[in-house]
């Protein structure tokens, strides 16, 4: 019972913020910090571009995932509820990561020419890595030089990309391993990479 409550819940969150997030929806973040199966947004896209793939074409296309959001549609899921972050099978035939923002946080956007190339223009308000952990402040770090000043490394502590060497944002944390990855949406078409 508790479990289908917290469904109804998510999916009243995820329809007040889909609008708000280009229809993708979000993930709540109490369901995505115990990588849950709650997200229920339209995000049918992955990191890289490609499009996801039919569920009901893949092996988790039966019955045991109806429950976690898998159907006869494409749109990113966490099914197996063992993820930090959705994803997806693909048509080209390979599976992929898929970027979807959680409820209630404003952290901007990568712009998806410069997240391929691995670049340095992410300039959003992320702090949190994506195991959950706390950025520390780039003030304290050996980044905070004039020579990263251009590449939004500041007196701040949001996730950044300053040498523009990987796949990911990512920032040095307070509470948890020297460094850790940052879960940043990518920008759709149309949106600015910052709020």
């Amino acid at each position: 019972m508790f479990k289908q409550t917290l469904l109804v819940l998510v999916a009243l969150v995820v329809a007040l913020e889909a609008q708000a997030n280009n229809g993708i929806g979000c993930w709540p973040k109490e369901d995505r910090e115990h990588r849950g199966a709650g997200y229920r947004g339209k995000q049918s896209q992955t990191r890289k571009g490609l499009r996801c793939k039919n569920w009901l074409t893949t092996s988790y296309g039966s019955g045991k995932y109806r429950n976690e959001g898998v159907g006869d549609h494409n749109y990113c899921r966490n099914p197996a509820e063992k993820y930090k972050d959705v994803w997806c099978y693909t048509t080209s035939g390979s599976w992929d990561w898929c970027d979807v923002p959680t409820c209630g946080e404003k952290v901007g956007c990568w712009p998806r020419a410069d997240r391929i190339a691995k670049g340095t223009k992410y300039q959003g308000t992320q702090s949190k890595t994506q195991n959950g952990y706390t950025c520390k402040n780039w003030r304290e770090t050996s980044y905070y030089s004039a020579k990263y000043f251009d590449k939004g490394i500041g007196d701040h502590n949001y996730c950044r990309n300053p040498e523009g060497k990987y796949r990911e944002t990512w920032c040095y944390t307070v509470n948890g391993p020297k460094y850790d990855y940052c879960s940043v949406p990518t920008c759709v078409a149309g949106e600015k990479g910052q709020e």
